[in-house]
C-alpha cells in the first residue's frame, strides 16, 4: 500500500500499468502474485484519493500523516483478520512449534539415513534434512491428487515420509498401500501444535517386492489385460504364505463385472489349498489411465494340513455374481480357457530317513535315490507300500515316470505300479537338489500269487518314449536292463 501511495505521487500509472498487463498474461503462479500486487496497488490509490478529498474538503482537522494511518488500517483490517484467522487454524497462534518439530525430524534424519535418501514431506523439511525431497504439503486430500501421489510413489517409493495430522495425511496413511511398506520409526509431538505429532516413517522391504516380474499377454474380460506377474517365495512349510502380485493394464474404466481369482491347487487331484478372490481396487476402476499398469497385491494362506508336493499357482477368472467360469485369450489367439497356471509352489518334505534301508543309487545324471521301505514278507493277495526316498543331484529338465516292479525268478511280472512321483503332486521338473521327495507306490498281489521269492526291482523311464533312464549302484556299476534291484520279498 506504501508503494502504491507512491506511485500515485509520482505518477508513473502507464508504466505500472503495462507491467501489470505483462506480468497477467504470464499465467500461473507469477499472474497470481501479480493479481495481488495489484489489489493493494489499487487499495493504496484509494487511500491517497480518500486522503486527497477529506483534505479538499476539510472535513478532519488532522494532518496528512495521521490520515494516512487512519485509513490504511481501516482498508488493512479485513487483511488482518484473515491473516490471524489462517494462522490460528493452522499453527493455533504458535507457528514457531510446528518449524521446531520439524527441525527436530530433519535432525533424526541426517543422524539416521545416508544423504542418499529420499524424502516425502515439505521443501523445508528437505531444505533442513539436506536430503532429497518429494514435495506434498500433506493438506490437500482431494482423491486425484492422492491419485496421483500414489502412483509416483508406486513407481519410485521414497525411503521416509514425514506425515502431520491432516485429512491428505490421513487418507494416504489409511491405504493398504502405504501400511504394507512403511512402519513408524519416530515420532515429534508438542501439546501445543494442532498438527501434532509428526511421525518419519521407513520404507520396508515387501513380499510382494522380491523376484523378477514375468510377462504375460493374457487378456482378461473388461478389455484389462494380465501383462505380468510375479510371487514369491516358491517354496513354503505348511500354513505359509505365497506373495502374488499381478500386473494389469486396463484400457477402459472397469465396471468389476468379473472377478480375479487367485489360487494354489494339486495338480494330481484338482484339490484347492489356497484361494484369494483379487477384488479391483479403486486405483484400477476409478483411477485408470490408458496404457498405465496397476500392480494388484494378494496374500495366499495355504492350511497347516497341506501335504508335501509342488501345487500349481492358478489365476482365473469368474462371473462377480456367480462363480461360473469366464473365458480368458491370449493376444493373437481366439481359443479361450478358464485359467493360467504361474508356476509352482512346493511344500519340501521335513522328515527324517532314520527308517528308510539306504541305497545310494543313481538314476540318469539329474537323480538319486536316497533309500527306501518296503516289507519283507507278504502273504498271496496282501497290499502294501513301497516308499522311495528321492534326490535331485540338479535339477531335472523333464517330468519322469517312476516304475515298481515285484518280478517272479523267471522274470514275470506279478505286482507293479507305475506313475509319476507322489501320483502327480511332486513332477521331477521341479525337484532340487537338497530336497527329499518320499514317493509312496501301492503294491498289490493276487490271491493266486504262488508262494516264493520275488525280487523287488525299481526305475524310471521318460513318456511317452519309455526310455529308461541308466542306472548306477551305490558302487557305480552300471546295472543291466536300466532297473535297480532293492530287495528279495517272500510272499508265504
Amino acid at each position: 500500500m506504501g508503494l502504491g501511495l507512491l506511485a500515485v505521487a509520482r505518477k508513473p500509472l502507464w508504466v505500472g500499468l503495462l507491467c501489470v498487463t505483462l506480468l497477467i498474461l504470464s499465467g500461473g503462479a507469477v499472474s497470481t502474485a501479480v493479481m495481488i500486487t495489484l489489489g493493494l496497488f489499487l487499495a493504496g490509490v484509494g487511500i491517497a484519493w480518500a486522503i486527497e478529498r477529506v483534505e479538499a474538503h476539510d472535513v478532519f482537522r488532522l494532518d496528512r500523516l495521521v490520515l494516512t494511518v487512519s485509513l490504511a488500517l481501516v482498508a488493512g483490517l479485513p487483511l488482518g483478520v484473515a491473516q490471524a484467522s489462517s494462522l490460528v487454524q493452522r499453527y493455533q497462534f504458535r507457528p514457531v512449534i510446528r518449524q521446531e518439530l520439524e527441525r527436530q525430524a530433519a535432525d533424526w534424519l541426517r543422524a539416521h539415513t545416508e544423504p542418499t535418501v529420499t524424502v516425502l514431506g515439505s521443501a523445508r523439511l528437505g531444505y533442513l534434512a539436506d536430503r532429497s525431497t518429494y514435495i506434498w504439503d500433506g493438506v490437500s486430500s482431494d482423491e486425484a491428487d492422492l491419485a496421483r501421489l500414489l502412483r509416483a510413489l508406486n513407481e519410485n517409493p521414497a525411503d521416509y515420509c514425514l506425515s502431520f495430522r491432516s485429512l491428505g495425511w490421513d487418507r494416504l496413511a489409511r491405504t493398504d498401500w502405504f501400511q504394507e511398506r512403511y512402519v513408524p520409526l519416530q515420532r515429534f509431538a508438542s501439546p501445543y501444535d494442532a498438527s501434532s505429532p509428526l511421525t518419519i516413517w521407513g520404507y520396508r522391504s515387501s513380499p510382494f517386492d522380491l523376484g523378477e516380474r514375468r510377462s504375460l499377454d493374457v487378456r482378461l474380460p473388461d478389455e484389462v489385460g494380465l501383462v505380468g506377474y510375479k510371487y514369491s517365495p516358491d517354496r513354503i512349510e505348511p500354513g505359509g504364505a505365497v506373495y502374488v502380485t499381478l500386473f494389469l493394464q486396463p484400457t477402459r474404466p472397469v465396471t468389476e463385472s468379473f472377478e480375479a481369482v487367485a489360487e494354489i491347487v494339486s495338480p494330481a487331484d484338482g484339490l484347492v489349498w489356497a484361494w484369494r478372490p483379487i477384488t479391483a481396487s479403486s486405483t484400477l476402476v476409478g483411477w485408470w489411465q490408458a496404457d498405465r499398469v496397476v500392480a494388484e497385491r494378494i496374500v495366499l494362506t495355504t492350511t497347516p494340513s497341506i501335504p508335501v508336493g509342488a501345487f500349481h499357482l492358478d489365476v482365473r477368472a469368474v462371473a462377480a455374481d456367480s462363480r461360473t467360469p469366464v473365458p480368458m485369450y491370449r493376444d493373437g489367439d481366439l481359443t479361450p480357457f478358464d485359467r493360467v497356471t504361474l508356476g509352482y509352489v512346493v511344500v519340501p518334505y521335513q522328515g527324517a530317513l532314520d527308517i528308510a534301508k539306504p541305497v545310494d543309487a543313481r538314476l540318469g545324471s539329474e537323480i538319486s535315490l536316497l533309500g527306501y521301505d518296503a516289507v519283507d514278507s507278504a502273504p498271496p493277495g496282501a497290499e502294501f507300500d513301497v516308499t522311495l526316498y528321492w534326490e535331485a543331484r540338479q535339477p531335472p529338465e523333464e517330468d519322469y515316470v517312476v516304475f515298481v516292479h515285484l518280478l517272479s525268478a523267471d522274470g514275470q511280472l506279478v505286482s507293479g505300479h507305475d506313475g509319476p512321483p507322489m501320483g502327480g503332486r511332486y513332477p521331477t521338473s521341479v525337484w532340487l537338489p537338497g530336497e527329499v521327495v518320499p514317493d509312496i507306490h501301492p503294491m498289490v498281489l493276487d490271491p493266486e500269487t504262488p508262494v516264493g521269492t520275488y525280487r523287488l526291482q525299481v526305475g524310471m523311464y521318460r513318456w511317452p518314449s519309455l526310455e529308461r533312464l541308466p542306472v548306477w549302484d551305490s558302487q557305480g556299476v552300471e546295472q543291466p536292463d536300466r532297473v535297480l534291484v532293492l530287495q528279495s520279498i517272500e510272499v508265504r
